[in-house]
């Protein structure tokens, strides 16, 4: 008869391992799904970024815009909304070099996602 005390210490404490499994389970998936939005925003932010690098490549292709050697120049002709909701922040040119009609530029540009920010540069070398 003094058996039946021992039934119930097993399963309380099974019982209690199962909870702590299951808690620790569920604040991995939720840690998992947090991470998961987070990189998708920094990613679309990355490539909002991209796009007004593209932007920038293809307003100094058409345009006849002097740039001064050193001389960083904001172009917001190029920043708005993209396609998947991003928004260029921010797009800048410096010229490093001219040689003629060829010219070397920096573009940075700042790309916006969802509150995160990321910032991408390109050397372009061009003829104007």
């Amino acid at each position: 008869m003094q058996n039946k005390g021992y039934a119930m210490g097993i399963v309380l404490i099974l019982v209690a391992v199962l909870v702590l499994t299951a808690g620790t389970f569920i604040t991995n998936v939720n840690y998992a799904v947090k991470n998961e939005a987070n990189m998708e925003k920094s990613m679309r932010a990355h490539y909002a970024a991209v796009t007004g690098i593209e932007r920038a490549e293809a307003f100094l292709s058409c345009s006849s815009i002097n740039l001064p050697v050193g001389k960083v120049v904001e172009i917001k002709q190029v920043e708005g909304n993209t396609a998947d909701g991003g928004f260029v922040k921010r797009v800048t040119v410096q010229c490093l070099k001219k040689k003629g009609r060829n010219i070397t530029v920096l573009i940075t540009s700042q790309g916006c996602y969802g509150g995160v920010f990321k910032t991408e540069k390109a050397t372009v070398a061009f003829q104007k």
